[in-house]
């Protein structure tokens, strides 16, 4: 059975307290992810935090631009506790 989002980030923060996440994307939360030589990170899916933006009243082009903006993003994704996305193709 697979954990719940709030299941997952209780076992995150037991293998890394500083881990990030995504504020109003926990229905995105699918599991932890590890670099290589990092700590472990909370992984999300890409495509259903982009549906997420969605329902919260973005367009889907908007959605897609506010998910991939360097500008929003690049200060987080730039530290080694930031989450991770995952594109399943």
């Amino acid at each position: 059975m697979r954990m719940t989002s709030e299941e997952t980030k209780e076992l995150l923060d037991e293998l890394n307290p500083l881990a990030m996440f995504c504020k109003g994307m926990d229905a995105g939360l699918i599991g932890v992810a590890y670099r290589i030589g990092g700590p472990a990170v909370a992984l999300y899916d890409r495509d259903k935090c982009v549906d997420l933006l969605i329902e919260q009243g973005f367009t889907p082009e908007g959605a897609f631009d506010a998910f991939d903006s360097p500008t929003l993003s690049a200060p987080m994704l730039a530290q080694e506790n930031a989450p991770m996305f995952a594109l399943f193709v």
